[in-house]
């Protein structure tokens, strides 16, 4: 039986952990490369899965957003990846 190295437990292990996040959801990037993003004071993450359609129109909005970290920051301008599973607004809408 082959014994994986303990960086590599380390990084399976952040990269499939849950996260539950409180921030605001704004677009990032420049087209066609534009990324949905939820932006905390800690950091920022890339929104993917399947209420990405409903996230685009809570653009400006305060949500808590529960999901898993599938990709760890590559660097300066590619966050994280937040696969989310759940949203709920955590302030009164912003009128439009």
């Amino acid at each position: 039986m082959k014994l994986l190295p303990l960086g590599l437990l380390l990084m399976i292990s952040t990269i499939l952990q849950g996260a539950e996040l409180q921030g605001r959801i704004v677009y990032k990037g420049s087209a066609p490369h534009e990324i949905l993003t939820l932006v905390t004071p800690q950091a920022d993450y890339e929104l993917s899965g399947p209420l990405l359609p409903q996230l685009i129109r809570l653009q400006g909005e305060q949500l808590q957003i529960t999901g898993k970290i599938t990709q760890k920051p590559i660097g300066p301008g590619r966050p994280a990846i937040l696969r989310v599973e759940s949203a709920t607004l955590t302030a009164p809408p912003r009128q439009r």
